[in-house]
């Protein structure tokens, strides 16, 4: 029978074989994934990027916590020393405290150094604290807390899905036919 103009197609006319419902299948799952991956940047990523700065501030502190121990520690350590009467700790502090030089002793003082503490006592060095989370994901997240960005991605969400459901269904169940 040929198709005449101004008709529709009868169905038994259209291709119906492996590669066409495989072709189906692929297109189907392209547009119903992209959707599902825009949903799960627009609902998950701001509470990942919130999840990640709060981790992140939670180490920085840890970090800030032990120097602090260790400064503590420090000071302790400086003043049993204090309180032993140390000759060595006493003539390092009125040297650096007071500029106060023993008579029978000399000192070399390099002008290009920075001043520094008695050594071991109090020079606490600082480790170096924990690393940011991925800048480009939580730049992401920021931007998607706009409503109007995640008003838009829903819509674009919602039409690819729409748009799959349209273009992959049964052909019959769209217009209220049956197959027979």
């Amino acid at each position: 029978m040929v198709h005449q103009p101004g008709t529709k197609a009868k169905t038994e006319n259209r291709p119906r074989g492996v590669l066409y419902a495989a072709g189906g299948l692929v297109g189907f799952t392209a547009l119903v994934s992209a959707a599902f991956v825009i949903l799960a940047g627009v609902v998950l990523l701001p509470g990942w990027a919130g999840l990640q700065e709060s981790r992140y501030e939670l180490d920085r502190l840890k970090a800030d916590i032990s120097h602090t121990e260790k400064t503590i520690a420090a000071y302790d350590r400086f003043l049993a020393a204090a309180e032993s009467r140390d000759a060595v700790l006493a003539k390092r502090l009125a040297r650096s405290q007071l500029g106060v030089m023993p008579n029978n002793e000399w000192v070399a003082i390099d002008p290009d150094s920075p001043a520094t503490l008695p050594p071991g006592i109090l020079d606490i060095p600082r480790e170096p604290g924990p690393q940011p989370p991925s800048a480009l994901l939580v730049n992401a997240a920021k931007k998607l807390q706009r409503s109007t960005t995640r008003r838009g991605l829903f819509v674009i969400a919602v039409g690819c899905l729409l748009l799959a459901v349209y273009l992959f269904s049964y052909p019959g169940s769209a217009r209220g036919t049956t197959r027979k």
